[in-house]
This record gives structure tokens, C-alpha cells and sequence, in this order.
């Protein structure tokens, strides 16, 4: 039996899990482009299927992003996996080596299309990169970048409201909301009152649209599942409401409450899956206000 369960006249993969990371990366490749493509699909969207520790995770994905015969979707997505990983590793060399790929993205992934499958949706994938490079800039200091990627989220969210939005839509929107948090509170929107209410009431238009495509109690309670098959708690939709009603009260407060105020939005909005990565970035997002 090989990796899920599979038979190996049933065309199962390696279990790349157990192999060393070259021996992974050198199986990989040898793969027919459609067992290449299950096989990418297996190692970026299944834990269980890569290494545990977060550098071969890294050098894994860097490889999988590399492949030839891969589709757009699984290149992109392992560029925003590996940058999440080094946000996690908290190692600003291996976060700075990827930072460059990822931002090249941008005009390969607006030519997705919108699909019911947020892991090729054009709008989930687009705010994914951008939530992850928001992040990536803020932890390297880099406040030139990262007022630019504000502004860039900005644009995103407002074409992509033009646009009829799928189901995956209440998915996507807790990384809209966090984008629009980072957009908030840089320092080139901050200077003007008037864009940043216009965020602010961006936010209010992404909670209600998201809203408008929650599943049902009874659907959320049985699998806590949208149509895409990504889980979505309803703790983190509850972060996103949160923030929806912090940008608001952010945007139209004066100038002694808004410190206070941003520490609470930064809270919500900096990526936060190991306590280390949590405790930098919150640092530098204080940093940045200073």
C-alpha cells in the first residue's frame, strides 16, 4: 500500500513524507506530468504527505515551484506555502531569497479565472499571495515594500468586488480583511483621512459580501466546510467581523486612539501560526507606527 491508501497498480505516489528531501524533490521530477501534478497537489495542500521539519518543507516547495508541466495554480500556491514556511522558520535569509518569485506572481494569477475551488481562484489565491507578502515585508523591515503591497491589496479588493464573487468567497475573505487591516494603518494611508475611510468602508462591503455567502448554521455545524472543501471556522470568520468593525472605528477615531486601536487590528491581522513568528511580527507592526 502506498501513500493514502493507494495500491501500487492503482498508480500511488511515494510516500515523499519519509524520504530525504532530495530523494523527494529527484522523484518528483521523474513523474509523468499528470502523476507530477497529483503528486504536487498531495505535498502542498496535505501535511501529512511532506516533511515535518520547515526547511525541507521550504526546499520542497522551492522545487514543486520550479517544476516544468506544473499547473499555474499549484506553482503559485507553493510560492505562497514556502513563504508562509519561512514566516514560520523566522529565518529572514530563506524569507528574502523567495520574496522575489512570489511578488512575480501577481500578473500570472490575475489571469485565473473565478472558480468554486478557491485553491484556483483567481480572487482567493490573489489576496493568499498578497497576505503572505504583506507579512514577508513586514518582517524584514521593509517599509518601502510594504507600503507598496498595501496600496496593491487595495486595487485587488476593489476589482475584485466589481466582479460576481463564488461561494469560496466567505473562505477568502479572512485574508481580505487582514490585507485591508495592513493597508489601513501604513503609513501612506494613514496620512490621508480620506483613503483611509474609503478602506474602511471596503471592509464593511467585504464583511456583508461574505455575509451574503456564509453556509448555513446546519452546514457550518455538520462540517464547518464551503463548497470548496477548505475548512472555515466560524472563529475565524468571527476574527474577520472583528476586524471589520476595528478598520471602521480606526479610520474615523482621532489620533490619540488610534495607537491603541492599531495594536488591537494588528492582533487580528499579522499572521500568527507559531508564537515566535506571532511575537515578531506583532513587534515590527508596532514598530512601523512608531
Amino acid at each position: 500500500m502506498g501513500l493514502f491508501g493507494l495500491s501500487k497498480t492503482s498508480g500511488a505516489l511515494p510516500d515523499f513524507a519519509a524520504l530525504p528531501v532530495e530523494q523527494a524533490i529527484a522523484s518528483l521530477a521523474a513523474l509523468p506530468a499528470a502523476r507530477k501534478n497529483r503528486a504536487a497537489a498531495s505535498v502542498l495542500y496535505s501535511a501529512r504527505a511532506r516533511p515535518s521539519a520547515l526547511d525541507d518543507q521550504i526546499t520542497l516547495f522551492d522545487a514543486i515551484a520550479a517544476l516544468p508541466d506544473l499547473a499555474p495554480h499549484h506553482r503559485a500556491n507553493a510560492r505562497i506555502a514556502r513563504t508562509h514556511k519561512a514566516l514560520e522558520l523566522g529565518d529572514d535569509t530563506r524569507l528574502s531569497e523567495g520574496l522575489a518569485p512570489l511578488l512575480a506572481l501577481g500578473d500570472e494569477i490575475a489571469a485565473f479565472s473565478t472558480s468554486e475551488d478557491i485553491r484556483q481562484d483567481r480572487c482567493h489565491v490573489g489576496f493568499s499571495r498578497a497576505y503572505v507578502a504583506l507579512n514577508a515585508a513586514l518582517m524584514l523591515g521593509d517599509a518601502a515594500l510594504l507600503a507598496d503591497l498595501a496600496t496593491e491589496a487595495v486595487a485587488l479588493c476593489r476589482s475584485q468586488l466589481a466582479r460576481p464573487l463564488p461561494a469560496g468567497f466567505y473562505r477568502s475573505s479572512a485574508n481580505v480583511m487582514r490585507c485591508l487591516a495592513f493597508a489601513l494603518v501604513s503609513d501612506r494611508q494613514a496620512a490621508e483621512p480620506a483613503k483611509a475611510e474609503e478602506i474602511a468602508d471596503l471592509a464593511q462591503v467585504v464583511f456583508s459580501r461574505a455575509l451574503d455567502l456564509r453556509p448555513p448554521l446546519g452546514r457550518r455545524e455538520k462540517s464547518r466546510k464551503v463548497s470548496s472543501g477548505i475548512p472555515m471556522p466560524d472563529a475565524e470568520f468571527m476574527r474577520t467581523a472583528a476586524l471589520a468593525q476595528l478598520l471602521s472605528q480606526w479610520a474615523r477615531s482621532r489620533d490619540a486612539e488610534r495607537r491603541a486601536l492599531s495594536d488591537m487590528i494588528g492582533d487580528l491581522a499579522v499572521a500568527q501560526r507559531t508564537p515566535n513568528q506571532r511575537d515578531r511580527l506583532r513587534a515590527a507592526w508596532q514598530a512601523q507606527r512608531q
